[in-house]
């Protein structure tokens, strides 16, 4: 059961943060992009090229925007994950220690143990 739920959380948890890297990244690029504009004075300064619509200069700044909105959507992930991280470090608290026997079991004791545990 321990083994299923772990892997089911797993499954959760890395569909999650894909969902939430593929979304990010449609956004930041959305948000990066609209700011090159013909009236910013960085795109006058330093892209004069991208002005005249020139298609190799259009597709070496939408690799540019692509990557920097990547790097920021991966930021955007590892930020998720330390809140869900932070947020389940409480549960740690409240999960119980192994059992601590009361005294030393006999040789004799632990081969019955082991007998019981692979089903006799």
């Amino acid at each position: 059961m321990f083994a299923l739920v772990r892997n089911m959380g797993q499954g959760v948890g890395i569909s999650l943060v894909t969902a939430v890297l593929a979304s990010m990244m449609q956004v930041n690029h959305a948000e990066l992009a609209a700011r090159l504009t013909a009236t910013s004075q960085n795109v006058v300064n330093q892209m004069p090229g991208l002005l005249t619509a020139s298609p190799q200069i259009t597709a070496i700044v939408n690799g540019m925007v692509t990557q920097q909105a990547a790097m920021l959507s991966y930021l955007d992930d590892f930020w998720l994950m330390l809140m869900l991280s932070l947020a389940v470090i409480p549960l740690i608290l409240l999960m119980r220690g192994p059992k601590s026997p009361d005294r030393e079991l006999t040789d004799a004791e632990k081969a019955l143990e082991r007998a019981h545990a692979m089903g006799d």
